[in-house]
């Protein structure tokens, strides 16, 4: 319980509970084991708000892999904080970060999260953070050979477009954007390819010719492929 009124509390308290507990432990590392489930219990047992519950289960994932190198109870405990708190970016990318050790679905919904949650407060000009997870989501999503690849790809060229049709309007030209259209719209046009998907192959092609962020000697060449 005292462990777990520190762990509640900023930064400051948090680190003196972490060193509280190193002491504990200090002689007999197995004693993290029961503190941290008597922690975790008592937050389950608890009426606590959403961002104090997902404050306690980040600090709670960040002992299991610190001082247990226990990945997969961190990722439990972080799964449980973003289900308290999906809006927390420095929660996601810390789910993300344990994710990527070994890549899976899991990997992809918490990376789209994160997009989603980076661009809460701008959905109209999407944030670099936003499409680099976006973008990240769909390499990993294409490495599984996930169904949803194309899907995911398809929010990459859209949010993408949807930045640089901003950068426009407000004079300027976001050449990292184009590089996202690019990246997505040639691996779509490679799955359709694959799939003999060739009418919606034209057709993506085709599209991307058409908006503004493919000009000149670009539109020409989608043009010809199509």
């Amino acid at each position: 319980a005292t462990a777990l009124r520190h762990a509640s509390l900023p930064k400051s308290l948090a680190r003196a509970a972490d060193e509280a507990l190193c002491d504990a432990a200090a002689a007999e590392p197995q004693r993290w084991d029961g503190a941290l489930q008597s922690i975790e219990s008592a937050i389950r047992g608890a009426a606590l708000p959403a961002s104090l519950a997902r404050a306690l289960e980040t600090q709670v994932a960040a002992w299991h892999r610190d001082r247990r190198e226990d990945m997969t109870s961190a990722e439990a405990a972080l799964r449980r904080a973003v289900a308290h708190d999906p809006g927390d970016t420095d929660t996601l990318r810390m789910l993300v970060g344990i994710q990527r050790e070994t890549p899976s679905d899991a990997l992809v919904a918490t990376l789209l999260t994160l997009a989603a949650a980076t661009d809460a407060r701008n959905p109209e000009r999407p944030s670099l953070d936003a499409l680099n997870a976006l973008h990240e989501a769909a390499e990993v999503s294409l490495k599984l050979g996930a169904p949803g690849a194309l899907e995911i790809l398809g929010r990459v060229q859209s949010s993408a477009l949807a930045r640089w049709n901003a950068a426009v309007d407000d004079g300027e030209d976001d050449i990292t954007a184009r590089e996202h259209i690019a990246w997505a719209l040639q691996q779509r046009v490679n799955l359709f390819a694959r799939d003999e998907r060739f009418a919606e192959a034209v057709e993506a092609l085709e599209d991307a010719a058409a908006s503004r962020s493919f000009l000149g000697a670009d539109a020409r060449v989608l043009r010809h492929r199509a």
